[in-house]
């Protein structure tokens, strides 16, 4: 029966570890200063609601996580962008966010994605950066974080073409004409993204797709973990690039389920034995 009763504190252990990785990512669009930002644009202008953004709070980038939105962001994607929105390499996403912005003149460490040459290995971040240079992008970067806030909270996108409405917990639909918005930070509209990081931190599509999220102090960036998102919209964030090319729904949702399923079988084992 100890054996028993330390089997069920470990798998405890592992499926706590599994929320705590999952539950690290924002639920609400609450676009705080600094937080973790993914956004998508479609690219192609003739697109229907191409000159929108979505977007979706992930955090604090000092505690990146996965984001399960069940089937919401999923649906948000497929009525904004079309059913085919995860092989549609016309979508560009990326992720951007920042600590530190105090000081006279205020210096900022900006935290950015980059997407993987090879799916699976680790870029390098955009090396060779002069602090000067991170501090201006990551006033930026903190502009573009207000403006996405401002639309979160006055809800005058939220609603968009076909009579869709976003679940606004998972997701807000930004305007490309909005003043210091992700598109006037990033390509097409610039050529480079925040001023900064050429070509881009956006990657094109989602399948086969990994960005990496690097810290940016300067010359010499540092790897923070990368970030995938599956067919249904969950976003899943690995502190190592991913193995495989076909993402795993739910990331860390899986391995909780694995934990807690184990738990209640070593249960039963215990009840019986």
């Amino acid at each position: 029966m100890k054996l028993t009763t330390k089997w069920i504190a470990l798998l405890a252990t592992v499926a706590g570890f599994a929320i705590s990785q999952t539950a690290n990512a924002q639920s609400t669009n609450a676009f705080a200063n600094g937080d973790l930002i993914l956004a998508v644009e479609d690219t192609k202008t003739s697109d229907t609601n191409a000159t929108s953004v979505y977007m979706i709070d992930l955090g604090s980038p000092t505690s990146p996580g996965s984001l399960s939105g069940g089937t919401a962001i999923g649906n948000n994607l497929s009525a904004l962008y079309g059913t085919n929105w995860y092989t549609n390499t016309n979508l560009q996403w990326g992720v951007f966010g920042y600590t530190g912005g105090t000081g006279v003149p205020a210096t900022y460490h900006p935290y950015v994605s980059q997407a993987e040459t090879t799916y699976g290995t680790a870029g390098a971040g955009f090396t060779g950066l002069s602090q000067s240079t991170e501090n201006t992008a990551g006033g930026d970067i903190k502009n573009a974080t207000s403006t996405a806030r401002t639309d979160g909270s006055d809800g005058s996108v939220t609603s968009l073409g076909n009579g869709f409405t976003f679940n606004s917990s998972n997701g807000i639909a930004e305007s490309t004409s909005d003043l210091n918005s992700y598109y006037t930070y990033n390509p097409p509209n610039t050529a480079a993204s925040f001023g900064a990081y050429s070509p881009s931190i956006n990657g094109f599509g989602f399948s086969g797709v990994a960005l990496d999220i690097f810290l940016q102090q300067g010359a010499s960036p540092t790897y923070e973990g990368t970030y995938t998102v599956d067919a249904s919209g969950d976003v899943i964030f690995s502190s190592t690039p991913p193995s495989s090319s076909t993402p795993e729904s739910g990331g860390g949702l899986g391995l909780m389920a694995l934990g807690l399923g184990c738990l209640v079988g070593v249960r039963r084992f215990a009840k019986r034995a």
